[in-house]
């Protein structure tokens, strides 16, 4: 996700958390890629990498046409902004456990004053071109993001548009570096990132225990659900026959109706509480709850499907 470089932070510590931050009024467009959710891809440490879009907040079904990556909040990791067709600006914000980064903010003696076609060498990373131009309609800050992992810092070569090259470093991690062609080794200046906000991010429902039930001993169905969600009461009759299986609903809800009564009017007769903001936050798409939605958890309490209806639930219960 770095331009240019490395991701800053370890698969374990990304989180990116969709604000939407501009909208303009009125009806969504219609959609020229059929509302297809973006994707995000982590590496996993073996040179493989998954895709972890919906965990992470990610999966947003506008029509994305320019995105930035960049450090919005100067806390040394990276945030994308994304500006869709009709103009809806989306802006998500990475919160996760800062890794180790540089910025290099370099400045040639010859041509423009921005970075445009330098490359730069680090040491155990390889070999990165500064580009301003990225996609469609897309113009990065003239700023190399580094991601070190656990290092603490890095000795770069780098080699100017008109072929000359010269070594800096080290350069230590947690700052942004100023390099100017002529002065190396040392860098001309450094700005060291601010701290990282403390921010909790909503746990993943991955057991029975995170939403706050208790573990039963057959496999758990949870089913999600709000008033006036018809696809939620088209799910009630099916799971009212479950034999063998605990099934629970839990409503989102306001804070001055019951999870019974929100329920009772969906014709849903199983056991019915409230779901936390903080679950609905963590699920959530975008900035809303994807509904119809079915947890599977195992007899174990550990989350084993997430199901859209019920449909698989026969063969995922298997």
């Amino acid at each position: 996700m770095a331009p240019g470089g490395v991701p800053a932070l370890t698969p374990s510590q990304y989180a990116l958390i969709d604000y939407m931050i501009a909208l303009v009024p009125g009806e969504l467009p219609s959609s020229f890629s059929g509302w297809e959710p973006k994707r995000l891809w982590r590496p996993i440490g073996d040179g493989g990498y998954e895709e972890v879009a919906y965990a992470e907040g990610f999966d947003s079904r506008l029509d994305g046409r320019s995105l930035v990556p960049a450090d919005f909040d100067g806390d040394g990791d990276l945030e994308l902004l994304m500006l869709s067709r009709g103009g809806r600006l989306q802006l998500f914000e990475n919160v996760g456990v800062n890794g180790r980064a540089v910025e290099l903010e370099l400045h040639g003696k010859t041509g423009p004053l921005d970075a445009e076609g330098v490359i730069v060498r680090a040491d155990g990373l390889g070999a990165f071109t500064t580009t301003l131009a990225r996609g469609y309609a897309t113009t990065v800050p003239p700023t190399l993001h580094l991601g070190l992992g656990e290092k603490s810092d890095v000795s770069v070569e780098v080699q100017w548009r008109d072929g000359a090259r010269e070594t800096f470093g080290p350069l230590t991690a947690g700052a942004r570096h100023v390099l100017q062609q002529g002065e190396g080794p040392k860098a001309r200046a450094a700005r060291a990132f601010a701290a990282p906000r403390a921010e909790v991010r909503p746990p993943w429902p991955a057991s029975l225990k995170a939403l706050g039930l208790e573990l039963a001993k057959t496999p758990t169905v949870v089913q999600l659900f709000t008033r006036g969600c018809k696809p939620c009461a088209d799910e009630a009759p099916v799971l009212a026959k479950l034999e063998g299986v605990r099934v629970v609903a839990l409503g989102l809800i306001a804070d001055d109706d019951t999870p019974q009564a929100a329920a009772a009017s969906l014709g849903i007769t199983t056991e019915a509480k409230r779901l936390s903001a903080g679950t609905a936050e963590a699920l959530s798409r975008g900035g809303e709850l994807p509904l119809p939605l079915l947890l599977v958890y195992g007899a174990d309490g550990a989350l084993k499907r997430v199901l859209p209806g019920p449909a698989q639930l026969g063969d995922a219960l298997k």
